[in-house]
């Protein structure tokens, strides 16, 4: 019998759990039925296809500074802005109604999305019991890829046969629960000392740590 601090399934992993399931689950659900409805506001298709992939142009963008972010703000307030802004641009969703404010929502939603994945993916690691904590982030991280195969799914069957605007619905409430799960989070967040990186790193090194590159390369070519 392990004691309690070995437990990996905790109502704090189920919560952090739910946070990384449903804002992943809000990206898949819109995937595939936000090139369908830019398609029928009368986009081409490379339009429609941008539309889709935009979001994954603001998560990029978001997810470079969330790092600063993280340690300027603190794990808390990223979390509650990022993940604020990711619900609130589900909103926007149903205003939409040009080509281009798609285009803007969709890149603001990635926005929200990048540092608000990274948020929940370090609050989520002092949670875990450090005896088995590879076990648990293992467990932790299939919340992204069950959205993958959930998501796109469910929104395909709504845009299919309810309509756009119940794939926007569903968006909502997903970002909704991702928010409540935070919200009641013990976030175990270390004291830093003031935030001030400018003197340490400057120019790419703010975004890239250059003694990994190789590694990465390394493994990239053998993944």
């Amino acid at each position: 019998m392990g004691n309690n601090e070995d437990k990996i399934f905790t109502s704090q992993f189920f919560l952090i759990f739910g946070a990384l399931f449903f804002t992943s689950f809000v990206m898949y659900v819109l995937m595939s039925p936000i090139t369908q409805y830019t398609t029928n506001m009368g986009a081409s298709a490379s339009v429609a296809g941008l539309a889709s992939g935009i979001y994954v142009i603001g998560g990029v963008i978001s997810l470079a500074h969330s790092g600063m972010a993280l340690q300027k703000w603190g794990w808390r307030n990223t979390a509650y802005v990022f993940l604020g802004l990711h619900l609130i641009v589900c909103f926007l969703y149903f205003i939409s109604n040009s080509i281009e404010m798609i285009l803007l929502v969709r890149f603001l939603h990635g926005l929200g999305m990048g540092a608000a994945g990274a948020a929940i993916i370090t609050i989520a690691t002092p949670i875990f019991p450090k005896k088995r904590f590879g076990e648990s982030m293992g467990y932790f991280l299939i919340g992204t890829p069950l959205a993958v195969g959930i998501g796109p799914a469910i929104g395909n069957y709504l845009i299919d046969n309810v309509s756009a605007e119940s794939c926007f619905i569903i968006a909502t409430v997903f970002a909704v629960l991702a928010l409540v799960c935070i919200f009641f989070v013990d976030i175990k967040e270390p004291k830093t000392e003031n935030y001030n990186t400018r003197h340490e790193y400057s120019g790419i090194e703010r975004f890239l740590e250059l003694k990994a590159i190789p590694l990465s390369l390394h493994l990239l070519c053998f993944s």
